[in-house]
């Protein structure tokens, strides 16, 4: 399962996403980052990092605009909203 530090967070960002993300078990996670358009920009299988915190580094360079993280573990999706600024 997937714990969540934030509910329904908005991250703001100028630079690299990095995404900070709490697992509770070692099964495997994966992240994607998809635009308003619904189109995914980015997906990363970050593996079996085990339980607790971690950072991962999604995207190094980003266009500006609204963007929507999701976390994926053990069939449960979790989501947060990116705005990338220039």
């Amino acid at each position: 399962m997937v714990e969540r530090r934030e509910t329904h967070s908005t991250q703001t960002l100028r630079g690299p996403l990095v995404a900070s993300l709490a697992l509770s078990s070692a099964s495997p996670a994966s992240l994607a980052l998809f635009d308003v358009a619904g189109r995914r920009v980015v997906a990363n299988e970050i593996g079996s990092l085990g339980p607790g915190p971690h950072r991962v580094l999604v995207a190094k360079d980003l266009a500006a605009g609204l963007y929507w993280l999701v976390l994926r573990q053990q069939g449960v999706e979790r989501k947060t909203r990116v705005v990338a600024l220039r």
